[in-house]
Order: C-alpha cells, then structure tokens, then sequence
C-alpha cells in the first residue's frame, strides 16, 4: 500500500467518525436512558426511518415546532442501522433538525427493541411519543397535524 493511500484511509476513518459522533446507538435500556434524562420535562420522542414516505412530513412539521419552541427537546430515534448514519444526518440536516438529539437502531433484533419501546407498536412509521413532565404518555403513529402538536405542547410547555 502507497503511503498516501494509507493517509487517504485514516483519513476517511476519522472523518467517518466524526459524522457518527452525533448518533447514539439506540438499544435495549436506550429509551430507560432518554427517559431518565428527559425527567420532569415534557418532550417528544419521534422513531422514523429512511423508507418511510411520511416521515418527512413530520420532520417538516419538527423543524417548525422547533424554531417556535427552541427548549421543547425533540428526540428523532432512526428504525435504520449505523451503516445508514451519513445518510441519515444528511437528511436530518436538510430537514433543519440537526439540533436535536438522534438516535439509530443499533441492535439486531429490531421486534425486541420496539416490544420494548411499545408492545402495542408493530413498527408503523412514523410513530410519535408525547411525554408530558410527569412522563404520561401519547402514542401516535402517522404523520401528526401540526395543530394537534400545538395543542399538546400548549397544555405541557411551562
């Protein structure tokens, strides 16, 4: 091997790595993690994926909600896997979302990981969790109106 091409190499390792540095990998005990450091506040938590054709809907409709209310933590958990992570930061860049914080799949078994998220989910995308401070729970799958949002943020946000 040339010397410039291992360079070239170690180079592209870092850069990879600094893209990766921004996603969690999500697994099992990930959502116990987010609740925990999410507690007392309202939030939202949103799983999505590169396939889903409404997910971008609801992406749009976080990116307005997030420059109307900047301390509303959004959580983005992605279905896919760490390979997709350059392409999924492209998209979530693209969307306006890259100040929140994000999350990928990062366990085998993705049935296991979404009983334990929700063992009434059956991994319809996307699919929304709205966690008043007392972490009381909404489930909502499909693309939510931003009127519903507005209303829920309204009734949790101090």
């Amino acid at each position: 091997m040339h010397r410039w091409q291992h360079w070239l190499g170690l180079g592209m390792l870092l850069l990879n790595s600094a893209v990766h540095a921004d996603v969690q990998a999500f697994r099992s005990g990930s959502l116990q993690q987010i609740l925990t450091a999410h507690h007392g506040k309202p939030f939202i938590l949103s799983y999505w994926s590169l396939s889903c054709t409404h997910c971008a809907t609801e992406m749009t409709t976080f990116a307005q909600l997030q420059q109307r209310y900047p301390h509303l933590p959004i959580i983005l958990v992605s279905t896919d896997s760490p390979e997709d992570i350059p392409e999924l930061l492209q998209i979530v860049a693209q969307q306006g979302l890259t100040n929140t914080e994000q999350w990928v799949f990062a366990d085998s078994s993705v049935e296991k990981l979404r009983y334990a998220i929700d063992r009434h989910w059956y991994g319809e995308l996307p699919r929304t969790y709205l966690y008043a401070a007392n972490h009381q729970v909404t489930a909502i799958s499909g693309a939510i109106p931003i009127e519903k949002l507005e209303a829920w943020i309204q009734q949790h946000l101090p």
